[in-house]
């Protein structure tokens, strides 16, 4: 488990919501050469966990970042990398864990 405290981050967690727009070549390549988390690593921001789901949104992620401030900033990020991909995101942030399973 994390513990944000001793490493002086707070827990996110982003919720992405994708166009119907098909995938190109471009975006392949930011995928494949992790542009998201060298843009992240700039920012203080390290990429968790990221997952494809089934439902109202089609990709989550779970980060931790210095603050709120540096949070935001990583979803503006994310935008611009995935421009013209991405509909909407819901940003999170994690208040305290209930249950870790391993």
């Amino acid at each position: 488990m994390i513990d944000s405290r001793k490493i002086e981050a707070e827990r996110f967690v982003v919720l992405v919501k994708r166009t119907a727009e098909p995938l190109n070549k471009k975006l392949v390549d930011a995928i494949i050469g992790r542009k998201l988390e060298e843009e992240g690593e700039k920012l203080g921001v390290t990429v968790r966990e990221s997952h494809s789901v089934n439902g109202e949104f089609a990709w989550m992620l779970s980060f931790t970042a210095p603050d709120l401030e540096t949070a935001k900033k990583f979803c503006e990020a994310i935008h611009a990398i995935y421009y013209g991909h991405i509909s909407s995101l819901q940003l999170l942030q994690v208040v305290f864990l209930l249950r870790w399973v391993v």
